[in-house]
């Protein structure tokens, strides 16, 4: 299967933006419900992603002399990528934000 490095890199961006977008919902949740439990809302954002992808490349000779010099790009075989990725949460000062 072969998936260019552009719609890895999109598809990982994408996962991102929805991982945060759960977070978000979940921090609403929290605040909607701080009324009724008295529980400080919570509210986590990304603080830090390292995405790691190993990669091969191997360059392919020239068949004659005007011929552009040509490489393969892909993963090592049995190779995978990592992520890591960082949360954080900065408490707010007990009625910081009332306006």
């Amino acid at each position: 299967m072969e998936v260019a490095l552009t719609d890895l890199l999109a598809a990982a961006g994408d996962g991102l933006v929805d991982a945060q977008l759960a977070l978000d919902e979940r921090g609403l949740d929290s605040l909607d419900a701080f009324g009724e439990t008295g529980i400080t809302p919570t509210v986590l954002t990304w603080s830090a992603v390292r995405f790691r992808i190993p990669v091969a490349m191997r360059l392919l000779p020239k068949r004659e002399p005007g011929q552009a010099t040509a490489a393969l790009v892909g993963l090592p075989s049995g190779a995978g990528g990592h992520l890591t990725v960082g949360l954080r949460y900065l408490p707010a000062e007990q009625g910081e934000g009332d306006g």
